[in-house]
């Protein structure tokens, strides 16, 4: 993934129509300590709230992230990007069935609120979307 090409997107995703960019400061405190639970080393967040949700995006671990928190400090969704060598195997061994020759552009882990998690790769101008074990689930086009 293209790390500034990638915090600038989340960034912007932050910030989009609809969302209004949020000091730390105004923040409810429950969503504040949710996200101190959840990434206790990030030293700058970009926050933002649309109508019912706060949204942050950092980096952690050098990895660019954004989560999406309901007022009570719910978790909704995150995104963290991973390294291709962090994928599960079986995705691997599917992008290089299914694609030979194509180079993994970017890789994130998807979690809900719920706990479900999902894997998006990027090859060439489509997102590929796996589940937890690996599995295909569908692919779709993606625009940079």
């Amino acid at each position: 993934m293209k790390s500034i090409f990638s915090f600038l997107l989340l960034a912007s995703f932050v910030i989009q129509a609809k969302a209004q960019k949020l000091k730390t400061k105004d923040v409810p405190q429950p969503v504040l300590n949710a996200f101190k639970d959840s990434f206790p080393n990030v030293k700058k967040a970009y926050w933002g709230k649309d109508s019912i949700h706060y949204h942050v995006g950092f980096f952690y671990l050098k990895a660019p992230g954004s989560v999406t928190y309901d007022i009570t400090g719910k978790r909704i969704i995150s995104e963290m990007q991973l390294p291709v060598e962090d994928l599960p195997q079986s995705i691997v061994e599917y992008v290089q069935k299914k694609y030979p020759g194509e180079i993994v552009k970017e890789a994130a882990q998807i979690i809900t609120g719920e706990g479900t998690v999902t894997y998006e790769v990027e090859i060439n101008d489509l997102d590929l979307i796996f589940d937890a074990k690996g599995n295909f689930i569908k692919s779709f086009k993606c625009y940079d």
